[in-house]
């Protein structure tokens, strides 16, 4: 098989090099950089050279649009643009399996990668998956007398939380309580289907064994990925943990800007998600599996539901939060599914940093309420005595 014919679009010039170092040259055949400031010369960087065109001549790469693999890249925090341009690319009859999401480092998170490496090798008695809202959420400090180690990520779906437990267990018996974050739209959302965020799937896909993506978007990136991101994944050591994710929470450990509430109904609108009956039915039967595999392994599931802010809370679909609640309370009666429920936990602004996660000081109120409802509920009685994370 020859090499990939591939066009790199760049959003954010100073993130250029950053790309290309991501690009396995040996797989991918560059025929040009659409990127602000190009004027059709030609660059050379290293051993690279290739052809930096405006966004103005984007057309006549348009005009043979089954030909390229369109690799996007933009910074993480304009990562809604690259869906805008996958979705003129396709408006211009672009094969929508021809359009690539290629934010890498950004996705690959050493810390977890670390978390991750430390639990193969260490005994804990607590493991902790879910979106970022569990990353940033749960304060492990505040859940006294266990070992325990955060394994959650921003865009973390269910699938990926029980690919996780999965290869955990079958490296560490000791676990005794596994605390799986969920939001009220975790049966709606999966990550391979988002497109602005599957890259993010690149972690899983490489640093967990038993993971897979046979999507056309995930067999792409393996192909054209380059050496040096997959280093990461065999050069991270347990020595890159942070078990408590304690430098993040400290980087988020700030106050509400006039720009979150300025985008209050954008950030509603994102924590909602449409209704497709397969993808509910694929993410509960991950939870049930999750469920089972912790029950088999003398381990207690507990679904944590983070709060978000206020006028969030208030102006939340009721419909989409109910229907939410009725799955957990039959995964109850299922499963004894315990669910610790704090979407309506009553904190005021100075607990978040944005309008759905928690900042620092949140995260310690809400994780002395957790650890409060373990005790209550009988669930800290059944692990054995740890020491308190540090």
């Amino acid at each position: 098989m020859g090499r990939i014919s591939v066009i790199l679009v760049v959003l954010d010039g100073s993130l250029l090099e950053g790309a290309l170092a991501a690009l396995n040259f040996n797989n991918a055949r560059l025929e040009a950089v659409i990127i602000d400031g190009g004027f059709g010369q030609s660059i050379e960087i290293g051993d690279i050279q290739f052809t930096a065109y405006p966004f103005s001549d984007i057309e006549r790469f348009l005009k043979r649009p089954d030909e390229f693999i369109w690799l996007l890249h933009c910074s993480t925090s304009k990562v809604g643009d690259i869906w805008r341009i996958a979705k003129l690319l396709m408006a211009n009859d672009v094969p929508k399996d021809n359009i690539v999401n290629f934010i890498i480092g950004a996705h690959i998170k050493q810390a977890w990668l670390g978390n991750l490496k430390y639990v193969e090798n260490h005994p804990v008695d607590l493991i902790a998956t879910g979106i970022s809202y569990t990353e940033v959420g749960l304060d492990l400090d505040r859940i006294t007398g266990l070992r325990g180690v955060n394994l959650a990520g921003s865009n973390q779906d269910l699938r990926q939380a029980y690919l996780i437990a999965q290869y955990v267990f079958e490296r560490q018996p000791s676990i005794k309580i596994v605390l799986i974050g969920l939001a009220p739209y975790s049966f709606r959302y999966e990550n391979l289907e988002a497109f602005s965020v599957c890259s993010r799937n690149l972690q899983y896909l490489l640093g967990l064994k038993n993971s897979r993506d046979d999507s056309v978007h995930g067999q792409l990136l393996r192909m054209l990925i380059s050496g040096q991101v997959k280093h990461i994944f065999t050069s991270t050591t347990e020595d890159d943990a942070d078990l408590n994710f304690s430098q993040l929470k400290s980087i988020v450990s700030r106050q509400l800007s006039s720009t979150a509430f300025i985008n209050w109904e954008d950030e509603l609108d994102n924590l909602t998600k449409k209704f497709f009956p397969e993808t509910f039915e694929k993410n509960l039967q991950y939870l049930e599996q999750y469920i089972q595999l912790c029950l088999a392994r003398g381990a207690t599931p507990v679904g944590i539901v983070f709060p978000f802010a206020s006028i969030i809370r208030k102006k939340y679909p009721r419909d989409l939060l109910s229907m939410f609640r009725r799955t957990l309370e039959q995964l109850h009666k299922a499963y004894g599914f315990e669910t610790i429920d704090l979407f309506d936990f009553p904190l005021d602004y100075r607990y978040f940093y944005n309008l759905s996660h928690l900042n620092l000081q949140g995260a310690r109120a809400v994780s002395d309420v957790i650890n409060d409802e373990l005790c209550r509920r009988g669930i800290r009685a059944q692990t054995v005595g740890g020491v308190a994370n540090g």
